[in-house]
């Protein structure tokens, strides 16, 4: 059963079922909602709007046991938020905003998050800048996409290094966070992914989901450079994860004769999807070396099917 409130120009829809260990054998339960404008101001963030969920059993204020889900629906997209990628769910700690993993916006306008119910939540859009995407201007909203949700800080303040290429681990990195995997096993299949290193837990999370695998000596090789066609396997793996199969695609490049076996079905869907699109001249390249503003746009347009 789910339970719909309304506040202001917002529905809030909380499944009852999330908090039956709270509600079991209470008579008396009143359980709010409020949506208002936000009054103070964030440096970087627009679009904002605050949520407030709470709970009363006989007259006292409680949290559910664990984070539940959470949904409040405006109708539209609010006005003010432009790019709905770079919206998400926040918190406030210490006068800053920390940022809810795996929050989303809607193209319609529905808001989903995982809270206890505890505090404000305050859903705003985030624009980050960075100093040196003079020469990538095509890929500045992708990068800043990636940077609102968390998925990669760049490689200094203000800085991303779009001409860099991408190793195995950075983009396993980027795929966990993208879809906000966790790591729960205790196991480690890989020889060569050591715990401590700042990627192990993105990619044991990732690998532990099915989306990326080693080689059959079991190494996965975290510092070799990842090339095109294994980006299109993984981004395949990530979108069949949260999606489920896709249905075999006959889009293709000039050069699908230079894809290897194993990527062939995952670089013809990633086409027709529109997450891959070549280099410009018909051809893939698939041996070839991505740069990490080009794995910003793939990661980007993944988003965009996973997150509709």
């Amino acid at each position: 059963v789910d339970l719909i409130l309304k506040s202001g120009d917002a529905k809030a829809k909380i499944k009852l079922v999330d908090l039956r260990k709270e509600l079991k054998d209470q008579e008396k339960v009143n359980i709010y909602f409020e949506e208002k404008d936000c009054e103070d101001k964030f440096t970087g963030y627009t679009g904002i709007k605050v949520l407030k969920f709470k709970v009363e059993i006989d007259c006292k204020e409680i949290r559910p046991s664990k984070k539940i889900p959470l949904e409040a629906d405006f109708g539209a997209l609010p006005k003010d938020i432009k790019n709905r990628l770079k919206a998400g769910v926040y918190i406030r700690q210490n006068g800053e905003l920390t940022y809810i993993k795996g929050s989303n916006v809607s193209k319609k306008g529905v808001v989903t998050f995982m809270g206890d119910m505890q505090d404000e939540y305050i859903v705003a859009e985030y624009d980050k800048k960075f100093d040196d995407m003079g020469k990538y201007e095509w890929a500045e909203e992708f990068v800043e996409v990636l940077a609102a949700r968390e998925i990669t800080t760049g490689t200094g303040e203000n800085s991303f290094n779009p001409e860099h290429v991408v190793t195995r681990a950075q983009f396993a990195a980027f795929i966990t966070r993208a879809l906000g995997l966790e790591y729960t096993l205790p196991t480690n299949p890989f020889n060569d992914v050591i715990k401590g290193k700042w990627y192990a837990v993105d990619v044991l999370a990732a690998s532990q989901s099915g989306i990326i695998l080693g080689d059959n000596r079991g190494y996965f090789k975290p510092d070799d450079v990842v090339t095109r066609e294994q980006m299109a396997v993984i981004i395949m793996r990530a979108y069949e994860h949260k999606l489920g199969k896709h249905k075999a695609s006959a889009a293709s490049f000039y050069d699908m004769g230079s894809v290897s076996g194993y990527a062939k079905d995952a670089v013809s869907s990633a086409r027709a999807l529109g997450i891959i699109s070549g280099t410009g001249s018909g051809n893939f390249e698939p041996a070839g070396k991505a740069d990490r503003a080009a794995a910003a746009k793939m990661i980007v347009k993944l988003l965009e099917h996973l997150f509709e």
